[in-house]
């Protein structure tokens, strides 16, 4: 969900964002570098991503956002207490607002993209192991 999200609201604030949002998002991402504790970082990089959404002005994509990054923020809680996860790069964040300045939609989605990527591998890697059930006894038969 946060490749979709991100992905889409990273190009679509690309083509609508303002001088105000860049300024905004700069201020965010500086906020996001600075932050010294886990749990004031998350807040902040939680912050940097709503901020792009806001910037495609799409009222309905900002609410998804908005409810989505608070899930997100309690599942990686929980999976954060048995595995590491990855945070992606400030010069990947930085990527993603460079892109939106030049007003470059694809450039952004793929920004966006390898922002989440490093934390997508953990997990995929996490539902990746054997599945038992059903499934697997047909497969044997």
């Amino acid at each position: 969900m946060q490749l979709a999200y991100d992905v889409q609201a990273a190009r679509l604030a690309a083509r609508r964002r303002t001088d105000a949002d860049l300024a905004r998002l700069a201020e965010l991402l500086a906020a996001r570098e600075s932050a010294t504790e886990a749990a004031e970082f998350g807040a902040a990089d939680a912050r940097f991503h709503l901020g792009v959404a806001e910037a495609t002005r799409n009222p309905v994509l900002i609410e998804a956002m908005r409810f989505f990054i608070q899930r997100l923020g309690e599942a990686m809680r929980t999976v954060r207490l048995d595995h590491e996860v990855p945070e992606a790069s400030q010069a990947a964040h930085r990527a993603v607002l460079d892109a939106v300045a030049a007003l470059d939609g694809d450039a952004a989605a793929r920004a966006a993209a390898a922002v989440v990527d490093p934390t997508l591998a953990v997990l995929d890697g996490l539902i990746d192991g054997p599945i038992d059930g059903p499934a697997d006894d047909a497969d044997e038969r």
